[in-house]
């Protein structure tokens, strides 16, 4: 189950990483604070990375609350860019 987990935020990572790359060559950020939010919410959300980090908060699932603003936030972001650039009105 980790392996299905680690993969899809492996990829993300990746994405951030050439655009943090992309940015030293004149790239606008564009979408890396969105994919950044979500790769961030992905590794937290890996099984044993989310029971660390949730027993140190207490174990209360405090972190299913962050996880889930990061997911949102992100994808809202992505939303708006994708709209931006397609020229949509959202209806």
């Amino acid at each position: 189950m980790t392996y299905l987990q680690v993969l899809p935020v492996l990829v993300l990572w990746a994405v951030v990483a050439i655009r943090v790359l992309g940015l030293r060559f004149g790239w606008k950020p564009g979408v890396l604070p969105a994919v950044s939010a979500v790769a961030l919410a992905g590794t937290l959300n890996i099984d044993p990375v989310y029971l660390a980090v949730d027993q140190a908060l207490a174990g209360r699932n405090v972190l299913n609350v962050l996880i889930h603003l990061l997911v949102g936030a992100g994808m809202t972001d992505l939303s708006r860019l994708l709209l931006q650039v397609t020229g949509g009105d959202g209806g």
